[in-house]
């Protein structure tokens, strides 16, 4: 499977035909089911990042990764799980939690809250491997 994204000012229609009559050539098709024209002002997206504007991670995508450090960062990274019903340790939440800002710092490098929240995040797991080295087998 392969994506082809046309971004521009022309008609959308004569650039189907056109890969459309490419493709053939090579014994391909286009699939018409997978097939988008996103005009002006609609959301654009690509791979699962928003390009209207320069490139972005979904605002869903963002207000939940924001919402997750505030809950973690007021009630504590255990209280949060708890409250969740997240089963898992804040040993191996945290750094899924750091994997998920990474992929939207790598989108969005220059935003500030992001990397405050970055870096919120690794020292709390550097707090829990001091004090998981400091601890009895």
């Amino acid at each position: 499977m392969e994506l082809m994204t046309f971004s521009g000012d022309f008609d959308s229609r004569e650039v189907i035909d056109l890969v459309r009559k490419e493709l053939r050539k090579m014994g391909l098709f286009l699939n018409d089911k997978k097939t988008i024209r996103v005009m002006r002002g609609q959301r654009q997206s690509v791979t699962g990042i928003v390009v209207n504007e320069g490139m972005s991670v979904p605002s869903a995508y963002r207000k939940k990764l924001r919402q997750e450090v505030y809950y973690c960062r007021r009630f504590g990274v255990e209280e949060h799980l708890k409250r969740t019903g997240n089963a898992e340790t804040p040993e191996s939440y945290l750094p899924k939690l750091l994997g998920r800002i990474n992929y939207a710092c790598a989108v969005m490098p220059d935003d500030r809250e992001l990397k405050g929240e970055k870096r919120w995040v690794m020292q709390q797991m550097n707090i829990l491997r001091r004090s998981a080295g400091t601890m009895p087998n």
